[in-house]
């Protein structure tokens, strides 16, 4: 059984080895296409990164030049010069000049300015003019940047950028009174594409509406366009060997087009393959030696602590020996010592147990023996019989009467029964009533209430004579006037008694209340029965099961209260 379960773990740990290198060839085959999918999936990411912010630089690049149209076509020399006449105007010739001057410093890429009346007549300029057929177009409404043309005296491409001006101060709300024009190089649009290549041999084109080039990036040994050059559909598509990316320039109608060269796309991960195979090569091997290590130093002797589990349970006593001070070492020492502990736990639970059982027999022996033996003369009844023999003869009644009582109170505490019913409790506190009243000549009375359903429920024995005793001597008997004491017995929620002691004697002050109510868990009383032997022993056959209550004010009396279950166990 034992070669059979060692040649099955065996035969695991080769399929389990078999599993990984079959599945580290799988996982070779994937990292192939992944770093391939990944290094083009990078540079398709870093494209779109640099057409974004080619994008960004556009738009600043947009607000600027709208700021500075802005600026020229609503300061007060230029609105008042649209309102002026011929004549005017003349005069006013060198302000407007300042003007262009000074937004012609402010941007070095602007070429020359003109200013259009509302019939899209050029009233003033400066600098390069617009092409020749730029007023043909008429007044524009809104901000509009034209396509690029060549220059006639540099030959470099420009292009114009058209403001519309309004008539801010008439009622007439929209009146365009004219237009500003702007001739614009295309060095700073060149500048924005530097550095914009995601491979050497991309190539990044900005167009115009026209699809003409305005400026581009690109190694220019592999340059396909030049400025100027118009793109065909087929040029910003697919294809030729090119993956290409055509996106809105965010300028009136302006394209970003870049086209990345597909073999340049495959050939970038070509690096990343050999390190791979090298990797995965070591990682083989690694794998190898590792399941020989892991079979020699663990699953070997992990078959041992397996087998030593199993015979330990028939021999308690056995031990396991392991030389190696590794972590399984440590775990078989540990393991050791666990059932060493575990010996010496149970022999020492069954030892306390033991004494435990016998300690607690013992004690509620005692306890039971100490209630039964605190009023045990005997010989007291047959003399009390005597006594009333005598005082019959003499005819004196009362001392027959009382002898009686004393009789059957003191039958009643020799009993060995510890179990009694409700009635006959409630009897021996009415002959113990009758001493009372003789004794105290009927200054005191004992009264007894109970409901008669309840009279043959068990309850413990002398459970109620202390108290109400208690009640006379401390609370009655220094009093002046007549006393009572008042016995109640009542049932409470269908499955409990309540027993309750009340006397209107002097009562007591709440510091001996406190007093009183904290020795009832003190233990028993050796002196007599009181009312911390009564607790006592309420708890001894109850359990929790009991609410006893003490309560009392100065000169009106004190109240004795006591729950117990309907029923008691026990003889």
């Amino acid at each position: 059984m034992r070669h059979w379960t060692s040649k099955s773990l065996v035969m695991q740990l080769c399929l389990f080895s078999l599993g990984i290198l079959v599945s580290i060839m799988a996982a070779f085959a994937a990292t192939n296409l992944y770093v391939a999918n990944s290094v083009r999936q990078n540079i398709l990411n870093t494209n779109e990164k640099i057409l974004s912010q080619v994008q960004g630089k556009l738009e600043d690049y947009y607000s600027k030049l709208n700021h500075e149209a802005v600026a020229l076509s609503y300061s007060p020399t230029t609105k008042g010069y649209f309102n002026q006449t011929e004549l005017e105007r003349v005069i006013s010739s060198k302000d407007i000049e300042t003007v262009f001057s000074n937004i012609m410093l402010l941007d070095e890429d602007i070429l020359g300015i003109a200013l259009y009346d509302s019939g899209c007549v050029r009233i003033a300029s400066a600098g390069r003019e617009p092409n020749g057929d730029f007023a043909a177009g008429g007044l524009r409404d809104s901000i509009e940047f034209g396509d690029s043309y060549a220059d006639e005296q540099t030959g470099k491409r420009c292009f114009t950028v058209s403001y519309p001006v309004y008539d801010l101060e008439n009622w007439q709300y929209g009146r365009q009174v004219g237009m500003a024009v702007l001739v614009m190089k295309t060095d700073r649009l060149r500048s924005f594409l530097e550095d914009s290549r995601a491979t050497q041999n991309t190539e990044v084109y900005l167009l115009d509406g026209k699809g003409a080039v305005m400026a581009f990036s690109m190694d220019r040994n592999m340059a396909s366009a030049t400025e100027g050059t118009t793109f065909s559909a087929e040029g910003t598509e697919d294809g030729d060997g090119y993956l290409v990316r055509d996106l809105d320039a965010g300028i009136d109608g302006w394209r970003l087009v870049s086209r990345i060269p597909e073999e340049e796309l495959r050939s970038g991960a070509g690096s990343s393959i050999g390190l791979v195979i090298v990797a995965y090569g070591i990682a083989c091997m690694m794998i190898v030696i590792m399941m020989y290590f892991f079979y020699k130093n663990f699953i070997q002797r992990i078959f041992k602590i397996d087998q030593f589990i199993q015979e330990v349970a028939h021999e308690p006593g056995k031990r396991m020996e392991e030389r190696r001070k590794d972590e399984i070492g440590r775990v078989v020492d540990s393991l050791n010592r666990m059932l060493d502990d575990r010996e010496r736990m149970d022999r020492e639970i069954q030892d306390s147990q033991k004494r435990m059982y016998e300690v607690e027999l013992a004690e509620k022996q005692l306890q039971i023996l100490a209630y039964r033996n605190q009023i045990n003369p005997h010989f007291l009844y047959n003399t009390f019989e005597c006594i009333r023999g005598m005082a019959l003869y003499h005819d004196m009644d009362d001392i027959a009467e009382i002898t009686m009582a004393l009789s059957k109170v003191f039958r009643y505490a020799v009993k060995e029964e510890n179990i009694v019913t409700v009635g006959d409790e409630l009897d021996y506190i009415r002959e113990y009533a009758t001493i009372i009243e003789y004794r105290f000549m009927e200054k005191i009375e004992v009264e007894i209430d109970a409901e008669e359903e309840i009279l043959e429920n068990r309850v413990i024995r002398l459970m109620l004579q202390p108290i109400v005793e208690n009640a006379v001597f401390h609370g009655l008997e220094q009093k002046m006037d007549d006393g009572c004491v008042t016995v109640t017995v009542r049932r409470k929620l269908d499955r409990f008694i309540m027993f309750l002691i009340e006397d209107n004697g002097c009562g007591m002050e709440e510091a001996k209340l406190r007093q009183l109510i904290a020795s009832l868990e003190g233990g028993m009383d050796r002196k007599g029965i009181g009312l911390s032997n009564i607790y006592q022993r309420l708890r001894l056959f109850y359990g929790k099961d009991v609410v006893f209550e003490i309560k009392s004010e100065p000169g009106k009396g004190t109240r004795v209260m006591i729950v117990v279950p309907d029923h008691v166990e026990g003889g």
